[in-house]
């Protein structure tokens, strides 16, 4: 990894793809210091939309697309948080946005962190049409160094205060049993049976961070820590730019009280904001479920507890994971290609999958994955995490989706406590890693993930590991 971090610095730097001026933007500070700063990514009108309902090019905006920074210092070590409005993070960008900030502003490539809010009306990243995607690519970048110049700058001495807040009929997971015993959800079984009762048990806690700076001119910042995906505005009828309910939450935030909210995806993987089962919690939109978001953010804040600690550190680990072989022979990845020939040729989900179903594979993303599978030629990956930790709060920046049952046992073991913060879709994806029982009751995670059952509990039991590394004092040499 560090590797391929100096690799890309040498190559932008030679390339010239970024003008720097002067020395390195950050000093040395005693004390913490934080800092905030904002650019707007919002693409020019044409571009697709990613989230899962493919086909949709944006023809409208409905609010702005912004990447957010979050700066600490503490003496010479700095840590920069992004959290973009966009679908996901990819690797490849991610090795690049440390490779251009790093030289802009100074701070450690292996010090950047980056999160997606997983808003389903964004661009989608993995585009190859046109060049779509590079145009969108260098707004982006371009963005990353606006926002992190501008948090460097805007840094003072600060302190910090955490804690949860337990929402109501806020979240639910969706996936069901049924009372028939069979179990289903949006991409799998069959719904039209009746459902019994949820599979398991929601995570409604949101955590909160809270940022003061001395100055009093400057806002203070609220990071919100939560588990839902933002897909309101991403139906497959839905072709207007947004970032969904981060965007009103970020909104009522500021007009409410003057603070600054940053949002940190967390384990989401299945999780979503309304319900079939508790009818009135249906009708919200995007905007009112923002709203509904920061009135539990803004009440919580004065209860919030200050935390003591000091110092700024990075722990990073690569994981080996076993690829999931599940449909990879032969006659199966030539029906697998015939469903997603026929689904890129007809653009019909529906066509495509009456096809699936004729082959039995049980969907065109299905079909999809048996093909990503087939052309892995190892048979294991590596995946990269990384440990990020600021006085006492730590956070967890996952490569990928984890179900919330999985999140909520790596908050209930982290040495961390109440002071770990989450973070998936984080400087890459990989994709969902479903729970073991996922894989057992034949969820579309499950059948669609590219590793073998296990993996969220390894990924989980890894990061418990890194948060104790984390706080065990670095030993320096004589």
């Amino acid at each position: 990894m560090k590797k391929m971090l100096c690799l890309l610095l040498a190559v932008v730097l030679a390339a010239g793809l970024l003008a720097c001026s002067g020395e390195p933007t950050v000093g040395k500070k005693k004390g913490l210091h934080a800092g905030f700063g904002q650019a707007d990514i919002t693409p020019e009108l044409g571009v697709p939309l990613g989230g899962g309902a493919e086909g949709r090019f944006a023809d409208g905006v409905n609010d702005a697309l912004l990447v957010s920074c979050l700066a600490f210092q503490e003496g010479e070590d700095v840590l920069l948080l992004y959290s973009f409005d966009a679908v996901h993070s990819l690797q490849n960008w991610t090795d690049e946005l440390r490779a251009r900030v790093s030289i802009a502003t100074g701070v450690k490539a292996e010090s950047i962190m980056v999160t997606a809010t997983n808003t389903h009306a964004a661009p989608e990243l993995n585009h190859s049409g046109e060049n779509v995607a590079q145009v969108y690519r260098d707004k982006y970048m371009a963005g990353a160094v606006e926002a992190a110049r501008a948090a460097i700058a805007d840094m003072d001495k600060a302190t910090l205060s955490m804690g949860s807040v337990t929402t109501e009929k806020m979240a639910f997971v969706r996936h069901y049993e049924m009372i028939d015993g069979t179990y289903a959800g949006e991409e799998f079984g069959d719904l039209t049976v009746g459902i019994r009762d949820y599979v398991s048990d929601n995570d409604p806690q949101m955590r909160l961070v809270k940022i003061h700076r001395e100055d009093e001119k400057k806002a203070d910042i609220l990071l919100c820590n939560w588990q839902v995906r933002p897909c309101f505005t991403g139906g497959a009828e839905e072709t207007k730019i947004s970032a969904d309910f981060v965007g009103a939450a970020r909104s009522e935030v500021k007009a409410q009280s003057g603070m600054e909210l940053f949002y940190v995806q967390g384990a989401a993987g299945n999780q979503d904001g309304f319900s079939q089962i508790e009818a009135d919690t249906n009708g919200l939109d995007n905007v009112g479920y923002g709203k509904a978001l920061a009135k539990y953010a803004m009440d919580a804040v004065d209860s919030l507890t200050p935390v003591t600690g000091t110092g700024i550190r990075v722990v990073s680990r690569d994981v080996t994971c076993t690829v999931n072989r599940e449909g990879t022979d032969p006659d199966t990845q030539k029906k697998a290609k015939d469903v997603v020939d026929l689904w890129q040729t007809t653009g019909s989900l529906e066509i495509a999958n009456a096809l699936a179903r004729e082959y039995e594979i049980r969907s065109v993303y299905e079909a999809s994955a048996i093909l990503d599978r087939a052309n892995r030629t190892n048979e294991t990956e590596t995946v990269h995490l990384d440990v990020a930790t600021v006085g006492g709060i730590a956070f967890a920046y996952a490569p990928f989706e984890l179900f919330a049952d999985t999140g909520a046992y790596l908050k209930e073991k982290s040495p961390y406590g109440e002071n770990t913060v989450i973070a998936t879709m984080a400087n890459g994806n990989w994709g969902c890693f479903p729970s073991k029982f996922a894989y057992q009751y034949g969820s579309n995670e499950g059948y669609n993930a590219l590793f073998t059952a296990g993996v969220a509990e390894n990924m989980a039991n890894e990061f418990i590991s890194m948060l104790e590394e984390a706080q065990t004092p670095v030993q320096t040499e004589e």
